[in-house]
Order: structure tokens, then sequence, then C-alpha cells
């Protein structure tokens, strides 16, 4: 499992875990954009914080069902990275996920796209997010 480095030198306290969705359909990624706060509009692997005591899998499968009213069945973690935001670190633990053939619970909260790799919305990246993009083995996962 890949660990790049994206740290700033100034330590924040303990990371925030927080699992990311790496969702693959037909050669293709979905994305998330996020609602408020100061990354507001940028591009994201859909998920969200880890409750105490929780794996990223099942992180993953209950955030994508709250946020994005989508069932998913996770696979593998494929990628483990902290990030400094001026505010907080974050430890995102990006897993791979199938998407369950069940239609959505309703609609979701979030504006969302499918994309390819090449097509990502690089310049829209939140940066932890950018980073994990680059790093993802796109060519094992698709």
């Amino acid at each position: 499992m890949t660990q790049p480095s994206a740290s700033c030198a100034r330590p924040l306290g303990p990371p925030i875990d927080v699992a990311a969705a790496v969702i693959i359909r037909d050669g293709q990624v979905l994305l998330a954009r996020r609602v408020g706060g100061a990354l507001d509009g940028l591009w994201e692997f859909p998920g969200g914080k880890m409750e105490p005591g929780e794996s990223a899998p099942a992180a993953v499968e209950r955030e994508i069902f709250e946020e994005l009213h989508l069932r998913v069945r996770a696979r593998h973690r494929v990628l483990v990275l902290e990030h400094d935001y001026p505010d907080k670190t974050v430890r995102l633990h990006f897993v791979t996920c199938s998407l369950l053939p069940e239609p959505p619970a309703a609609t979701p909260a979030h504006e969302t796209g499918w994309f390819t790799p090449a097509g990502f919305p690089w310049a829209e990246f939140c940066p932890a997010d950018l980073i994990a993009a680059r790093h993802l083995p796109w060519g094992e996962l698709l």
C-alpha cells in the first residue's frame, strides 16, 4: 500500500481519520463536490470521518449511504495519506468500492459525476484528493 507524504512542517495535533470511496464503474470513477466550508465546490472522492473503532471499509459504506444515498460494497484499502490543512490534519484511507445495483434511496445532497482519470477535474480537486488521484494505481484499478 502506497503512503505518499503530503504533510507540511507544522504539526496540527492528531490526524482525523477519514474514509474515502474509490467507486469504479465501467472505467469511470465517482466524484462528489464538497458543500460548505473552505473547500466548498471542489471535487473529492466521497466519504467522511471514521467513527471511533470503525474500520475504513465500514465507514465508507456508511458514509456513501448517508451522503449520496447509494449502497456500495467496500473492497480494499489502496492508499493512506496524511495531509495538513490550515486548521487540521487528516489521514485519508482510500477504499475501492463496487456500486451495488440498488436504486438510490433518495436524491443526494451533493453534486456527483463520473470521470475517467484522464478526464478528472484536476484544477478543481480538494488538495488531499488531488494528491491521492495522482498516486492511486489506476492501471490496476480500472
